[in-house]
């Protein structure tokens, strides 16, 4: 039975009027009774039925069909229309099904969905087609995360970090994820590191200074919170976790 690329290629085909139903029969057929059945675009090809130039012509509507699915499903997510951008993205994957990006791009949309199963499953899929992509590691710890999974959202951005090291992103999200499992120490030592990667955010300091407090550093967390509020004044949580820390100073505790 030909497999989903070589059905699709078949659909294109027919619909183009590049093959007949006759030629692709023909060669399906004979391809079912063979042992070790041959790729069909091979057999049409020997069988003169396609040259070059229809071959050329089915891979060019092919690539530019992903590639008209890929945009909108983009659009799509930026209308934050997440469903309508699954459907885009599975339509992409039947044309490419081993494009790591597109598994990437569906599990970000589920993600957004809170269907965090099929998310990991994704993400699952684009690091089996690509174990170098920091980015997925990084993104299926996350979802681990919202799930309470947090051991298994450290080892995902471990596998982050050590992709990419310059990145700041898999350390604060391994450093949410020590302060939920209350080990403050590790998790000022990530977003130590993030604030030294990337200065200006203003999370890691108020997300430091919360730790910082729970080891008893009340002079460090004061820092943090008054330079996250510097950063942004918009920092509710540091405003917030600042104005309560001076409360309770005054009150001796």
């Amino acid at each position: 039975m030909a497999g989903r690329e070589e059905r699709l290629f078949c659909k294109i085909s027919l619909k183009h009027g590049i093959l007949s139903r006759e030629q692709i029969r023909e060669c399906l057929d004979e391809q079912a009774g063979q042992e070790k059945p041959r790729p069909l675009i091979t057999m049409l090809i020997e069988k003169g039925y396609l040259d070059d130039s229809g071959l050329e012509r089915v891979l060019e509507i092919q690539q530019k069909n992903l590639q008209a699915f890929l945009d909108r499903g983009q659009v799509f997510k930026s209308k934050q229309e997440y469903r309508e951008a699954i459907e885009d993205f599975t339509k992409a994957l039947k044309i490419h099904p081993g494009m790591a990006s597109i598994y990437h791009e569906r599990a970000n949309a589920y993600g957004h969905l809170k269907e965090y199963e099929a998310a990991i499953a994704d993400y699952t899929h684009a690091i089996e087609l690509d174990p170098s992509d920091a980015l997925s590691y990084d993104h299926r710890g996350f979802v681990h995360h919202l799930q309470g999974n947090y051991e298994l959202a450290i080892r995902d951005f471990n596998r982050s970090i050590s992709l990419d090291p310059a990145s700041f992103k898999p350390r604060f999200d391994r450093g949410v994820s020590y302060q939920s499992l209350k080990k403050f120490g590790r998790a000022v030592k990530d977003y130590s590191v993030v604030v030294r990667l990337n200065p200006e955010m203003a999370e890691a300091h108020n997300n430091r200074g919360v730790c910082y407090l729970m080891l008893g550093k009340a002079d460090r967390a004061i820092e943090d919170w008054k330079r996250a509020i510097e950063l942004d004044p918009g920092q509710t949580p540091a405003r917030m976790n600042l104005s309560m820390l001076y409360k309770n100073l005054k009150r001796g505790k």
